[in-house]
C-alpha cells in the first residue's frame, strides 16, 4: 500500500514538472518568470526523482547504500529517509555525487545514471534555448 501511495506521489509530481517545462518551453521572451520556472523544473526534477528512489526502495531495500545510521529494512520505515533520498537525487542531478549513499542494484544504478544525464542535457538544453531567445529579441531591438 505504502508503494502505491509513493508511486502516486512521483506520477503527480512528474505531471507538475512536465506542465511547468511545457510553460518554460512556450515562452517567447526570457524574463524573471522564465527564469524562476527553469530553476522549479530543476528542483522538480530532484523531487521527482528522489520519489523514483523511494519507490525502489519500497520495492528493494536492499537497493541503496545509506551512510550513517543503519538502513531500514521495512518499507514502512521509509519516510524518515525522504530527505535522504531527496539528498541523493540533488546530488546526483547536479552530478556532485558525494559518494556517501550509492546505488547497489541495477535498477538503482539505472536509475541514478539517467538522472545524471538528465540534469546535464536539462542544463545544456535551457541554457542554449535562454540564450538564443535573449539574443533574438536583442537582435530585434538592435
Amino acid at each position: 500500500m505504502l508503494v502505491l501511495g509513493s508511486v502516486a506521489w512521483l506520477l503527480f509530481i512528474a505531471y507538475v514538472t512536465w506542465s511547468v517545462l511545457l510553460s518554460v518551453l512556450k515562452q517567447k521572451e526570457v524574463t524573471g518568470e522564465t527564469i524562476a520556472m527553469s530553476v522549479s523544473v530543476y528542483l522538480l526534477m530532484g523531487l521527482a526523482w528522489g520519489l523514483l528512489y523511494i519507490v525502489l526502495f519500497q520495492i528493494q531495500p536492499d537497493a541503496f547504500n545509506l551512510a550513517g545510521p543503519p538502513t531500514p529494512t521495512r518499507a514502512a520505515d521509509v519516510q524518515p529517509l525522504f530527505p535522504t533520498f531527496v539528498y541523493f537525487s540533488l546530488t546526483t542531478l547536479s552530478t556532485i555525487g558525494f559518494g556517501d549513499i550509492t546505488p547497489v542494484s541495477l535498477q538503482a544504478r539505472y536509475a541514478a545514471v539517467a538522472e545524471g544525464i538528465t540534469g546535464q542535457f536539462y542544463l545544456a538544453i535551457l541554457v542554449a534555448r535562454l540564450v538564443g531567445l535573449q539574443m533574438s529579441r536583442s537582435a530585434d531591438r538592435g
